[in-house]
């Protein structure tokens, strides 16, 4: 139940948009990819942005 409170906000993140956009943000802020997508998807937006880096940094993956 630990780790899963601890992941919640990174969760709570992942679907702030249509995936795959803020996964693939996330997944280049680890250095895992580009967060390039393919129309007629889009890249998340400012604000989400904001928010995935927030919970990266709250799940301990980010500094």
């Amino acid at each position: 139940m630990e780790i899963q409170q601890k992941l919640t906000p990174l969760h709570d993140a992942m679907f702030c948009e249509s995936n795959p956009g803020p996964v693939k943000y996330a997944a280049s802020r680890l250095g895992l990819c580009t967060p390039t997508v393919r129309l007629p998807l889009c890249e998340p937006g400012d604000a989400s942005r904001a928010f995935i880096d927030e919970a990266l940094k709250k799940t301990g993956l980010s500094g």
